[in-house]
């Protein structure tokens, strides 16, 4: 079973090194465990693509890494009907010394991260744009919360 990515240069050297294991925030790993989990296989495989070099890894999971698929939607299933919200998955981090906390960077790519933090705003830096959560001291920078809400 592989299953193929591919992936920005930062997200490359997750699979090369192997720190895929221990960082997943997309979730290849339980997605990869479905597919050999229904193909009643033991092993799968992750083989990424750099979208900036081409250069391509393959990345073996074997029963020490795969996850029990079968377990995890069952007890996602429970957190869906609950009517309660869950633990946040990562909690704001200091923004430079101003006292602003931004979103984890993994929060960022969450389609969840309005209902998680409502009142955060969205300022576009030079570099990108940062998600603010608590602003202390406003950046001199576009504040563009109202376009990115959609």
């Amino acid at each position: 079973m592989v299953d193929i990515k591919s992936a920005s240069d930062f997200a490359f050297r997750k699979f090369k090194t192997g720190s895929i294991e221990r960082d997943d925030p997309f979730g290849y790993i339980a997605q990869v465990s479905a597919y050999v989990e229904a193909e009643g296989k033991d092993t799968g495989y992750l083989l990424a693509m750099n979208k900036v070099s081409g250069e391509l890894v393959l990345f073996e999971l074997d029963e020490l890494t795969l996850i029990n698929a079968s377990g995890r939607i069952k007890d996602v299933k429970k957190l869906v009907k609950n009517s309660s919200m869950p633990d946040f998955c990562y909690q704001p981090e200091p923004e430079g010394k101003s006292g602003n906390m931004k979103l984890a960077r993994d929060c960022v790519y969450c389609s969840y991260k309005w209902t998680c933090f409502p009142d955060t705003r969205v300022f576009k830096y030079q570099e990108g744009f940062k998600y603010l959560t608590t602003v202390m001291k406003d950046p001199k920078v576009p504040d563009i919360t109202d376009s990115m809400r959609g």
